[in-house]
């Protein structure tokens, strides 16, 4: 019987077990069965068409993606947004999800949703992870030909374990860090040391290369809009807008880098904040400290407390306009998402913001920590929100940013390895 704490990946057909461990058919499993006598020529096709799937993927390149997270991230999203693509391109991406516990997270169930195989590393202790026999017994037993990471645990893994695994290259992407607490500076400065010994770092902007002087090679490979983002209405409309007040939001997480502080003083500035409401999607360490200071600042009845979405879409829809008031950042997800839904945004000069925001039509650039520049943008957000011209540069971010560039620039790199 194999120690729960190795990697046992999901099977696709037949039965896998649920968090009580009863026994319970896969969707793919129960479709075959649901169309077997309504039509049996369709069934039939079914199971060419599955078998043909999967002869693909045995002939594709295998990628082993390990990436830790819980939630539906940035990084998840585009993880999972890229797999089908990449798999037409000869390329068969196998995620790697860390788990201490039993429960299904986001990122599980959405892998599952979209219907991606993947494979999971059950950890017990912070000692499991540390040793990196875990990693090295799972990519002895998946084969891949490329070994990809995405945050801090992996990087560590992939690098204690790369005596057994020095044969195959390793991409490992940077996509930015968090400064919580002294702890996190610490790991975020080990990870920076680990991601130089890779054999390929990729950053998701370019003003990131700059931290990895001693990359042995660097690419930068921008985040995508992804369709889901693409698909549905746009921001509030006109009629919804004329006698109420204005809408901001904001979505990420709740901690010192993000700079929501910083929106709440320059809130606290304007003269007629009483006509504006602010929304804020998400939680994180700051939250508490965050409530207390929209008390003291006299703002508590314009901000709202969303609190956590799995995703960012509808959300996008009820607002006027969206702002990113960060003091550090990397390829923000969010105002791609923000683009694609024609709502104009605020965000401050960190990461490549004004890579996105290159247009002043399309939304408002301001120094991060600046109070009063990021007041007098919310002001001028309101006008800008009416401008037509910002209509057309914000489908000009669209384009720029698809997922396929996206993907051509991932298969060019895999395939120069």
């Amino acid at each position: 019987m194999m120690p729960t704490h190795l990697s046992m990946p999901l099977r696709r057909y037949g039965t896998t077990k649920n968090s009580q461990g009863r026994s319970r058919r896969t969707h793919r499993d129960l479709r075959h069965h649901a169309m077997r006598g309504k039509d049996s020529k369709r069934s039939s096709l079914d199971r060419l068409v599955r078998c043909f799937d999967e002869r693909s993927r045995m002939s594709a390149a295998r990628v082993l993606a390990f990436l830790d997270t819980g939630i539906l991230s940035g990084p998840a999203r585009q993880l999972i947004a890229a797999i089908p693509l990449l798999r037409e391109r000869g390329y068969d991406v196998r995620p790697v999800v860390y788990q201490s516990g039993e429960a299904r997270t986001d990122f599980r169930r959405a892998l599952e949703a979209a219907d991606i195989d993947y494979s999971v590393l059950h950890y017990g202790t912070r000692r499991d992870l540390l040793s990196g026999k875990l990693v090295e017994e799972l990519i002895r037993k998946e084969g891949p030909r490329i070994i990809q990471t995405h945050n801090f645990r992996p990087a560590v893994g992939v690098s204690l374990s790369r005596r057994a695994t020095r044969d195959l290259p390793w991409v490992a992407f940077y996509h930015g860090h968090t400064l919580e607490d002294w702890k996190v500076r610490v790991y975020n400065g080990i990870e920076r040391i680990l991601l130089q010994r890779s054999d390929v770092l990729v950053t998701v902007a370019e003003r990131q290369r700059r931290r990895f002087p001693f990359a042995r090679r660097l690419e930068t490979i921008p985040n995508a809009v992804l369709p889901s983002a693409r698909q549905g209405p746009s921001r509030r409309p006109a009629e919804a807008r004329a006698g109420a007040n204005f809408v901001l939001g904001y979505i990420g997480r709740l901690s010192h880098e993000k700079g929501v502080d910083i929106l709440l003083r320059a809130l606290a500035q304007l003269s007629d904040k009483e006509t504006f409401t602010l929304r804020l999607v998400g939680d994180g360490p700051d939250e508490l400290m965050l409530r207390q200071l929209a008390v003291e600042l006299g703002v508590e009845q314009q901000v709202e407390f969303v609190g956590r979405l799995a995703s960012a879409d509808a959300f996008l829809e009820t607002l006027d306009a969206l702002v990113l008031p960060s003091r550090s950042e990397g390829m923000p997800n969010v105002l791609l998402e923000a683009a694609a839904k024609d709502v104009p945004m605020v965000a401050t000069d960190v990461g490549d913001v004004r890579r996105i925001l290159s247009s002043p039509h399309a939304g408002t650039v301001v120094p991060a920590g600046d109070v009063p520049a990021l007041a007098a943008a919310l002001l001028g957000i309101v006008r800008l929100a009416e401008d037509p011209r910002g209509i057309a540069d914000r489908r000009t971010i669209v384009q720029e940013f698809g997922l396929e560039r996206r993907i051509d620039r991932l298969v060019t790199l895999y395939d120069q390895l």
